[in-house]
């Protein structure tokens, strides 16, 4: 019989603090963390904060997947979900996070929370893709020139890629003018610039080309995010890029917004299924820069993913309400957006 295995154990002495306690041994797939509650950690009822749940349980998880990841990748959070919310008052917290079996290259992580009595308070799971770390180019050394076409010196797009982008873009157009069950195919072509035979090589029919559409809105709002955060230093500046780079996506193509609104319930069930998970990963993003803000102490306690949505429906609204915006410059509106989010966000004493 084999001895039980040993968890690695992390420990949180203040909300403002990062997972820095003793680490024990580690087998892989499970990791054990704990933190010491104190009154920054709960509500006005006494109960532990469901940011503090969601806060304890991210980095837990985060801290086994980037153990198995290794130094030459990082885990990136595209999904989190609740099984079980059960916020309540408690001296101590213990998560136990435990590795599923997931997709090729996702890690998924579930993590139990109970306090010292043993009541669970909460159990959610975490999906992880790992992603190489890219090391710095030396400071001496002259960049490369970039292939001819290839302005970021990327590997640049296949011809498939570049015209499946088309179709999402004249997609979009089309749609927003007409609605998706007026559009044709052959309107979607001719806007694309392409053949109505050449298009079906790349989209086997309407349904999927809408799907397409919400695909490549969102993979548009992921680089731009990625972009951003690079220079980004704090969880507060880091969501004020986030929120900028929205804001110029959806301001760079203010009808697709609409069409994203308008045309969700023309999804097919399985699309519209992968639409949210997508949709819900962008999401998470913002809700992992809140709670990481919570923890330095940058931002209250709150709920980070109801904040996340908050702040993403902020950017929308710049779209969406032309009628009453036409009169403001994109500038001001960013202006007033993020600092009605980020003042609603900053620690505050109490009145």
């Amino acid at each position: 019989m084999t001895s039980p295995p040993q968890a690695r154990e992390t420990g949180l002495a203040a909300p403002r603090s990062a997972f820095a306690g003793s680490i024990a041994p580690m087998v892989p797939g499970r990791v054990v963390g704990r933190l010491a509650v104190e009154l920054s950690h709960c509500d006005a009822a006494g109960a532990v904060h469901a940011g503090t749940l969601f806060g304890l349980a991210a980095e837990t998880a985060r801290s086994g997947a980037q153990a198995e990841a290794g130094q030459d990748c990082a885990p990136r959070l595209i999904e989190a979900k609740s099984v079980l919310l059960a916020p309540g008052p408690a001296r101590y917290l213990t998560a136990e996070a435990r590795r599923l079996t997931g997709a090729p290259g996702v890690a998924v992580w579930t993590v139990d929370i109970h306090e010292e009595a043993g009541r669970m308070l909460a159990t959610i799971c975490h999906s992880f893709l790992s992603e190489p770390v890219t090391p710095p180019a030396p400071a001496a050394a002259s960049p490369a020139a970039p292939a001819a076409g290839d302005p970021s010196g990327s590997n640049p797009p296949s011809l498939g890629d570049r015209r499946r982008e088309r179709i999402a873009l004249a997609a979009g157009d089309v749609i927003a003018r007409k609605g998706f069950a007026n559009a044709t195919m052959r309107e979607i072509a001719e806007a694309a610039g392409l053949h109505v035979p050449t298009m079906y090589q790349h989209v086997d029919g309407k349904d999927e080309v809408l799907e397409l559409f919400y695909a490549q809105a969102m993979e548009r709002i992921s680089r731009e995010l990625d972009a951003r955060l690079v220079t980004a230093q704090g969880a507060a500046d880091g969501l004020r890029q986030m929120m900028s780079a929205l804001l110029d996506v959806v301001d760079g193509r203010r009808h697709d917004v609409g069409v994203l609104n308008r045309e969700f319930k023309s999804l097919q069930p399985e699309a519209r299924a992968r639409v949210i998970a997508g949709y819900r990963a962008l999401i998470q993003r913002f809700a992992d820069r809140i709670a990481q803000g919570i923890a330095s102490g940058e931002f209250r306690k709150v709920d980070p993913f109801i904040a996340a949505n908050f702040a993403e429906m902020l950017c929308d609204v710049w779209a969406l309400r032309p009628f009453f915006l036409a009169g403001y410059p994109v500038g001001i509106y960013r202006r007033e957006a993020l600092d009605f989010m980020l003042y609603g966000l900053s620690p505050r004493p109490p009145a």
